[in-house]
């Protein structure tokens, strides 16, 4: 993603690891998987790698194109 560059992933996980979250159920993070792109178990390990220590749930979303309708 564009905004990669300016905010990298690794940092903003790593600012969220900081606040105190024990008030919350827990934190969920939406992961849109690409075919062919970013859709392999290793991806999958390393977002899991990425949010090790925090109380989350991950929600693995798979891209599926879809044709507008327009009446």
């Amino acid at each position: 993603m564009p905004i990669e560059t300016v905010y990298p992933a690794k940092d903003l996980i790593n600012y969220v690891k900081q606040f105190d979250w024990s008030k919350q159920r827990r934190i969920s993070f939406e992961y849109i998987m690409f075919a062919g792109i970013n859709d392999t178990p290793s991806h999958v390990r390393e977002l899991s790698r990425l949010l090790n220590g925090l109380k989350c749930r991950i929600n693995l979303i798979r891209f599926s194109s879809h044709t507008r309708y327009t009446p």
